[in-house]
């Protein structure tokens, strides 16, 4: 090599990135070994690593290792050749590019090397330094770029393989769900008919698949455009639809209709088909007569309570609600706002219990930036908040001495004075008041004004507890069921009358909120079967050990019934809460307020 030569080859080596190569060099040429190592260790832009093996044998369980970025092969080797050993190494799986020394005028021999998976070859007799760096930078280069895709295709593999089982997977719970679905395509055709769907349509699913929505047997014309319509229209303006079946044995199914977003192909939808037509089956024979707005009853009390918010909601009056924990008072008091003429104004709701004078106060009558420490900024009150509607005071009862003074004057004044502040506001609101306390008790213990009892019991409306209204228990399980199943997308079953002897054999401590919380709890156990007496919670089936409590008499008092729940419970306290409905933050209150110690 010239001297201009080696300098234009240290130019170019030395442009190149600083490569860092672990070399297997197989020569059994001692000779010939020791120019290569020459010219490998003289290599700019190329660090070498050589491991030298004279012994073909050797060199190829060295070649099997992997261990090797690269590796230079002689093909002439004593009693055999570099290709049986490049031949061997290959069939092992060796992934190491190997690059085979031949002799100058061996094209056959390049030939056959390249064939049997060499990457390159290059002349051994006059080794070029130049052909040599970039002969072993590209085949590195070159082998990486393929370890690359080959890793990437590998991950692709398992991606696409995980896809499908997935997809699978996806399919097969659709399947189980009682929801029907189907997917379509982004020209709107049918890729996916759940079995429960293709159930609800009377039809098999596989049919269905290529096919155009319009291809659903049973839907109408109209009913066919409502859901076109609704998939042409952007995510946040759908909004689910009613349409009507008509099965082929001239049946009529109510269903609902979701439509929304395949999260893969936002081009493609998925629909969800609701069967609503026992529900709506129910609520017909639910009636008008037994129900009124979210209230639920058919016995003589409940018609009478009926009656009685249609006559209340007439006047603009505060009324007090009195009933056991979980009767319903405040769907009352709902009830009583949406019967007035407040009812396009706000219903504002606040619990009274447990809350300190200055933060029921300031929650109640808002306060101003700086009237209290962490008040940073002005607060506007619940009663500005309700302002032309109505504002419920539950558990008015339990209010501090100090509000129930500020309390009485707002309502006389029609006005409040936040906390902080000096000048009244004028308030527009009307005042429901609720409470499970006997407040003549209360007033007569010193524990409630008589003045403020007197302001709030114009009208006073009285729930009755759900163990006297026996014969509107079946009613009211059979509605929570219907609203619980609908909300989960489930099947609605039906209440054997095994159940309903023992819902009708209870006393009901925590009245209607422990009913809703006993049909959801059987609803979760029976998965979709009919309800039994074994799928109802504990208290209620044949094996508790809690003994059904007699009825409570009207003089017993709060604190015999907690008395009475702590014992039937065997003392666990967490029990005791359930079984009168309340929180067990609201129970341990009780018991420290009522001075129980058990």
């Amino acid at each position: 090599m010239t001297f201009a030569e080696g300098r234009a080859y240290d130019e170019e080596t030395t442009a190149a990135s600083e490569l860092h190569l672990r070399v297997l060099l197989i020569d059994d040429d001692p000779d010939d070994a020791r120019i290569i190592g020459w010219h490998l260790k003289r290599m700019k832009g190329i660090q070498c690593d050589l491991t030298l093996h004279h012994d073909p044998f050797e060199g190829q369980e060295a070649l099997r290792s992997g261990r090797f970025d690269l590796c230079l092969l002689d093909f002439h080797m004593g009693n055999t050749n570099g290709l049986a050993v490049l031949r061997a190494a290959m069939s092992s799986g060796c992934e190491t590019p190997v690059v085979m020394l031949t002799g100058a005028t061996e094209e056959e021999v390049d030939l056959q090397a390249l064939a049997a998976g060499a990457t390159d070859y290059i002349e051994k007799q006059s080794v070029d330094p130049q052909r040599l760096a970039r002969t072993l930078r590209y085949t590195h280069e070159r082998h990486q770029a393929a370890m690359a895709l080959k890793r990437s295709e590998a991950r692709l593999s398992r991606a696409y393989e995980q896809l499908a089982n997935n997809h699978r997977d996806l399919q097969a719970l659709l399947n189980q769900m009682a929801v029907g679905c189907a997917l379509t395509d982004a020209a709107g055709c049918l890729s996916f008919v759940s079995d429960a769907a293709a159930e609800l349509f009377e039809t098999a699913p596989q049919p269905l698949i290529g096919q155009p929505l319009s291809s659903l047997p049973g839907l109408s014309s109209q009913a066919q455009r409502q859901i076109e319509t609704l998939m042409q229209k952007p995510a946040e303006e759908r909004a689910r639809v009613a349409v009507e079946i008509k099965g082929q044995a001239g049946g009529r199914y109510a269903v609902e209709i979701d439509v929304l977003d395949d999260p893969r192909d936002l081009a493609q939808r998925m629909l969800f088909f609701y069967d609503v037509t026992e529900i709506r089956t129910l609520k017909r024979q639910l009636g008008e007569q037994h129900s009124f707005h979210e209230l639920i009853g058919r016995c003589a009390a409940m018609t009478e309570l009926f009656q009685l918010i249609r006559d209340v909601a007439r006047f603009d009056i505060t009324v007090l609600i009195e009933g056991e924990t979980g009767t319903g008072k405040e769907l009352v008091a709902r009830a009583i706002h949406a019967s007035s003429n407040r009812q396009h104004r706000p219903f504002v709701a606040v619990n009274c219990a447990g809350l300190t004078d200055s933060l029921l106060a300031s929650q109640l009558f808002g306060h101003r930036r700086g009237a209290f420490t962490g008040a940073v900024e002005d607060h506007k009150g619940l009663f500005e908040a309700a302002e032309g509607g109505t504002l419920f005071l539950d558990e008015i009862g339990d209010i501090p001495h100090k509000v129930q003074t500020t309390l009485l004057r707002v309502l006389q004044e029609r006005e409040i004075t936040r906390l902080g502040e000096t000048t009244p506001r004028p308030v527009n609101v009307r005042v429901i008041a609720a409470t499970h306390r006997d407040l003549t008790r209360e007033v007569d213990e010193g524990r409630f004004r008589a003045d403020l009892l007197y302001r709030i019991r114009i009208m006073q409306l009285q729930l009755p507890p759900l163990r006297e209204r026996k014969e509107d228990i079946a009613l009211l399980a059979n509605n929570f069921i219907e609203v619980f199943g609908t909300h989960a997308g489930v099947p609605i079953p039906p209440l054997t009358q095994r159940a309903v002897s023992r819902l009708l054999g209870h006393d009901w401590p925590g009245n209607v909120r422990e009913l809703k919380a006993a049909m959801e709890y059987a609803m979760i156990r029976s998965r979709g079967r009919a309800i039994e007496p074994i799928h109802l919670p504990p208290e209620l089936s044949a094996t508790t050990q809690l003994r059904p409590a007699a009825p409570l008499l009207p003089e017993q008092d709060e604190k015999a019934r907690i008395v009475d729940a702590l014992k039937r419970a065997g003392g666990n306290r967490t029990q005791a809460a359930r079984l009168l409905g309340i929180s067990r933050a609201t129970f341990y209150r009780r018991l420290e307020s009522l001075d129980i110690d058990i």
